[in-house]
């Protein structure tokens, strides 16, 4: 297995991005009546080597990447 390539959020071009893309999200929020509202962001890699009698019989690497947006409006969270 390689090593992963740089994370989304350590690409200084990326992370740019992705702050201006939760400053939207929140200012929209807000706009559509939140009185709180956050954005964040979870990138996961995940690996996994199976081994059958001294052999390596799998090799894997997944990665994920997800946004969340949490608002609170007239009280309640959605």
């Amino acid at each position: 297995m390689t090593n992963s390539p740089v994370s989304r959020m350590e690409d200084p071009m990326e992370s740019t991005r992705l702050e201006n893309v939760a400053r939207a999200a929140i200012d929209r929020a807000k706009v559509a009546g939140a009185s709180y509202a956050d954005v964040r962001f979870v990138e996961e890699t995940t690996r996994g080597l199976a081994v059958r009698k001294g052999v390596v019989s799998r090799c894997v690497q997944d990665s994920s990447f997800g946004v969340g947006v949490r608002v609170l409006v007239g009280g309640a969270w959605g």
